[in-house]
């Protein structure tokens, strides 16, 4: 916890210190799912549509954050701060280093030409200069294309069609400056771009019809001077007088043709919303249409009266007013064919249906019309071509000339085609803007949340996140047996109790030890804990115990002494055998002088009361006087298991101490001799590889081993 409130409070006041900056923000609309010609996708796969539109729109960020925008923003910055009257108004003050070689003369010049010729610096040869002067003051003012384009956030909005795009800076003024600036120069050079490539079209194409056109009549007027010059003149007036028409019928032509354009266009509005009813009139409009006799007729009576009007010269404005009101009589047709099919009042979504559609008919029917008038006058206009040909019988010259005029008016109606499709694409680019401004630039007027409460939060979670790995991590590799759940990582053993550390200096005795009252947790929380030691033992049904440890002075002797005492206030008779000849604390604690080896003492005649500052009075111990030789080689000969046996019977319980088991063989020796044994283990010491090996001899045991227990543990660790 206290690192939790450390490392939160610490969050807190950097978070504080750090400079607050200023965000702005602006919409543009992209027009890539709505707008028409940059449709992403179609409908046919969800899953590929919305993979192709994620394209667009990373195709769009990164075609935003190109050279050309973020590049003009550049030189609009530098000049702001650099040209700046009012030291208030500037955002950034300049700092370049002394080894820049960068004199203030070399700054002015390349300001003078930023000034006069933004866009032409580095073109020229001797702009190299310029070049190198600008991307240092760039670099120095932190306005260089690459801190610009990766400080400028450009994100869809959702799922929409909208781009936000993104500005934080120190200054709001400066933020601001950055983001309207920005979204400015790239629409710019959004247009720019697309109007070069639509203008380039048309210029082209423009450029096409006045070279060919030019073709055109300089073969006439040769074919004008040849039938001249060769006594052609009675043909060739009548050749004047078609040429005259045809000139009269392709004037009346481009009219046409003109008009027919903007049918096209009526058309494609009308066409494109009606895409999403074609599936319900499919079945009704179309098909009754196609079979309505009336129509049948209005639509051969048109083309009929089309034919006559260009044999007029498409000039008599009767039979044009007749060929309109065939079309308007068409249109009350359909429109009168779509109410008796589809006649509902009380649905708005139908009436608006039946009126889209009569429009939608409405555009076919002007469309279909000019469409059949221009074929009709490319069909007159061809057929007076052949028929002034025919003037002048087979004169090789004139056919020659007039083959060459039916090319050239081909390839000038084809170049007039294109023209008319690339004035088509360049009309409706004007038209419609699929990129657009829908939010401008917002200017903030207050700064950006520190989230300092947010991030002390996730400090605070971090560090304690840190904190539970770090001590899990010592936990997992911790091999101390400092806890109940150290022990039963460590050893596995079965658990009799968990002793915790204290000291018997403070008691003179355990009858003081157990009997008098006491408010030490410590001293309560030990006692318990050898009685339920003493209820398993009583529980097992055994008479003969081997205490022993894994290392020296873990308190063996200690308890042994304790438990033989507590079975004394159950009024239990209890031998102490002190086999432990490496350290035989507990013969030390007899209050007699032993002058003979275990071995060779008869038990009955060298027991003695247990003493010294332990008084235990109705408790016997056979002690030892010491030695370096194994258990197995002093009682060499001597039927101990035999003698325990024998002693049974006169003891309720009898308890033997071994060796430390990492340092001697003593308890390998004794386990025979006794029906369990009781493994006692350090909570102080960690483990090692020795210490494991002594456990799995213990475990090899299996059921001789009542159980262990853990000695010395901080009873903080135990709760």
């Amino acid at each position: 916890m206290a690192v939790v409130i450390a490392a939160s409070a610490a969050t807190a006041v950097v978070v504080g210190t750090l400079p607050r900056n200023y965000k702005s923000s602006s919409v543009i609309e992209t027009g890539l799912i709505d707008y028409k010609s940059v449709r992403a996708v179609g409908e046919a796969n969800p899953f590929i549509q919305e993979f192709e539109i994620e394209s667009k729109f990373a195709n769009l960020v990164e075609l935003m954050k190109g050279r050309p925008a973020i590049n003009a923003l550049t030189k609009k910055l530098i000049l702001h701060d650099l040209r700046a009257t009012d030291s208030t108004t500037v955002f950034r003050k300049l700092k370049l280093g002394e080894k820049s070689g960068i004199s203030q003369d070399l700054i002015e010049k390349y300001l003078e030409a930023l000034t006069s010729r933004p866009d032409s610096i580095g073109i020229l040869e001797t702009d190299r200069e310029h070049v190198y002067v600008a991307r240092s003051l760039e670099k120095a003012m932190g306005y260089d294309y690459e801190t610009i384009r990766e400080k400028i956030n450009i994100k869809r909005v959702d799922k929409s069609q909208y781009m936000r795009i993104e500005y934080e800076a120190e200054k709001p003024e400066l933020a601001y400056f950055v983001t309207k600036n920005f979204v400015d120069e790239f629409m710019n050079s959004f247009y720019l771009r697309k109007d070069t490539f639509e203008n380039k079209a048309y210029k082209f194409y423009h450029h096409l019809v006045e070279e060919k056109k030019a073709v055109l009549d300089k073969l006439n007027n040769e074919q004008v001077a040849y039938a001249r010059n060769n006594g052609l003149v009675a043909p060739m007036e009548q050749a004047q007088a078609i040429v005259a028409q045809i000139k009269e019928l392709e004037t009346s032509r481009d009219a046409v043709e003109k008009d027919r354009r903007g049918y096209q266009k009526s058309y494609d509005v009308y066409a494109a919303q009606f895409e999403k009813y074609k599936d319900v009139y499919k079945g009704d409009y179309s098909v009754k249409m196609e079979s309505n006799s009336e129509i049948t007729k209005i639509d051969k009576e048109i083309a009929s009266l089309n034919d006559k009007w260009v044999e007029t010269g498409a000039k008599d404005a009767n039979l044009q007013r007749r060929i309109n009101q065939l079309k308007d009589q068409k249109v009350l047709v359909v429109q009168k064919l779509a109410n008796t099919t589809r006649n509902d009042n009380t649905n708005p979504t139908l009436a608006k249906q039946n009126e889209l559609f009569t429009k939608y008919v409405d555009a076919q029917s002007d469309l279909e019309a000019s469409e059949q008038q221009v074929k009709s006058l490319n069909n007159r206009i061809s057929e007076l071509y052949r028929q002034k040909t025919q003037l002048v019988g087979n004169n090789a010259i004139w056919n020659k000339l007039s083959k060459q005029i039916e090319t050239a008016e081909a390839e000038y109606k084809y170049a007039i085609d294109k023209q008319n499709q690339a004035d088509v694409i360049q009309q409706s680019g004007e038209q419609e803007q699929p990129v657009r401004v829908i939010d401008p630039p917002i200017y903030p007027y207050k700064p950006e949340s520190s989230k300092r409460a947010l991030l002390s939060a996730f400090a605070g979670v971090g560090a304690g996140t840190v904190a539970t790995i770090f001590l899990f991590v010592l936990t997992y590799f911790d091999k101390s047996l400092s806890s109940i759940f150290q022990y039963d990582k460590q050893v596995g053993l079965p658990l009799l109790a968990a002793l915790n550390k204290l000291s018997v200096k403070k008691w003179n005795n355990f009858d003081h030890f157990f009997n008098d009252a006491t408010n030490n947790k410590e001293v309560e929380f030990f006692k318990e804990s050898l009685r339920k030691i003493r209820h398993d033992i009583e529980a097992s049904g055994a008479k003969s115990f081997l205490v022993t440890s894994l290392k020296d002075q873990e308190g063996k002797s200690f308890l042994i002494a304790a438990l033989a005492y507590s079975f004394t206030l159950k009024h239990k008779k209890v031998l102490i055998i002190d086999t432990n000849f490496k350290n035989n604390t507990l013969s030390n604690l007899s209050v007699k002088n032993l002058e003979n080896n275990i071995a060779t003492t008869e038990f009955q005649t060298n027991t003695t009361s247990l003493g010294f500052t332990i008084n235990i009075p109705s408790v016997d111990i056979i002690g030892n006087k010491g030695g370096h030789n194994s258990p197995s080689e002093l009682l060499s000969g001597v039927d101990f298991k035999k003698k325990i046996e024998d002693l049974g019977t006169r003891y309720d319980y009898i308890f033997l101490e071994a060796a430390a088991m990492n340092k001697y063989s003593d308890a390998l020796e004794l386990v025979d001799y006794v029906d369990k044994v009781i493994p006692l283990f350090d909570a102080t010491s960690s483990m090692n590889s020795k210490d494991e090996n002594s456990i799995v001899w213990l475990k090899s045991l299996k059921n001789k081993v009542l159980g262990g227990v853990l000695n010395k543990a901080d009873l903080k660790n135990l709760n």
